[in-house]
């Protein structure tokens, strides 16, 4: 006489297709959870949202620039350190520049590994206009 199992291999497959598609839902529900945020920040100004794989690259962002944008980030180092950042911590960051730009950054994690890292800005903390000196 066979011994059944306590599960059969179809119960089996269901169960990984539902954690399967718990995980789609989640990243679905994070995605349009940023995309309500990124509109709702808009309001008070040109402050855009930027996505991040855990490799830097740029996934999506609300910026109409967001190449130029995401490159002046990288060039100024930013993104280096949200990277490094966002390895070895799972706490936000707040990322600036000699010139008066300043980034805002919180990470994703996924088993400990960074999955995303989710960017606020940029804004500048200081007064950038020019001022003329009449002599």
């Amino acid at each position: 006489m066979k011994k059944r199992l306590p599960f059969s291999f179809r119960e089996t497959a269901n169960c990984a297709i539902l954690k399967i598609l718990e995980k789609e839902v989640l990243c679905m529900e994070i995605f349009q959870n940023m995309e309500l945020f990124s509109e709702l920040i808009r309001c008070g100004g040109n402050i855009y949202t930027w996505c991040y794989d855990a490799d830097g690259t740029l996934l999506r962002s609300n910026c109409p620039d967001d190449v130029f944008l995401s490159g002046v980030f990288d060039l100024l180092g930013c993104k280096q350190q949200m990277l490094e950042h966002g390895r070895n911590h799972d706490i936000p960051v707040t990322l600036g520049t000699a010139i008066g730009l300043l980034w805002g950054a919180a990470f994703e994690k996924e088993n400990d590994h960074l999955k995303r890292a989710w960017v606020i800005g940029p804004v500048f903390y200081q007064n950038v206009t020019i001022r003329i000196k009449l002599s």
